[in-house]
């Protein structure tokens, strides 16, 4: 009768431990996640139904020759949806490429030929790193370039002229945003 006791309490306990492991299922909720796309890449395709503003703040002041010139500019989601941009540089400076002419109140500014502007592209320093930039909608992201304009405008260009019409661009191959002309002086 003890091996009939200690018999029916081992396959009872293994029957009980069973039943309880079977009833231990774990279920994992995806629907809190946010999708996310990977930043290190090696080409970053064009996204699709965007709508960003790129404007300059512009100092009411001349820039000095023996200063580095700062423009700030503002990056503005104006849409109804977020808008995630992967290939976004860590150092703010390299996501703006500068078109500039010589002052003019006659150019037809309305239609940008980049034939007729000469361009200065960011210097990319190695090693050169990437992060995912979110801008939810009517969000704006301040970004700094500094550039020293005298060493990067030609000196011909200087000689005839210290004032200088501007454009500013995103250098990243994803998206497709412009300035609007703006106007940059020196002394």
């Amino acid at each position: 009768m003890k091996i009939f006791f200690k018999q029916f309490l081992l396959v009872g306990s293994v029957a009980i431990l069973a039943l309880y492991m079977q009833g231990c299922v774990r279920t994992v909720d995806n629907s809190s996640k946010v999708p996310t796309r990977s930043p290190v890449k090696a080409s970053y395709p064009k996204l699709k139904d965007y709508t960003l503003d790129l404007n300059p703040v512009v100092p009411g002041r001349p820039f000095s020759p023996d200063t580095v010139a700062v423009i700030n500019f503002k990056l503005k989601n104006s849409g109804p949806k977020p808008v995630l941009i992967d290939e976004w540089y860590m150092d703010d400076s390299y996501n703006i490429r500068i078109y500039y002419r010589q002052y003019s109140p006659d150019i037809d500014l309305e239609n940008f030929d980049k034939k007729s502007w000469k361009c200065i592209n960011p210097e990319l320093k190695p090693p050169v790193h990437h992060f995912p930039l979110l801008i939810s909608p009517n969000n704006i992201v301040f970004v700094e370039k500094q550039m020293d304009l005298f060493k990067q405008i030609s000196p011909d260009d200087l000689s005839r002229s210290k004032r200088f019409w501007v454009i500013a661009e995103l250098a990243l191959n994803s998206v497709d945003v412009r300035s609007p002309p703006f106007v940059i002086e020196f002394k």
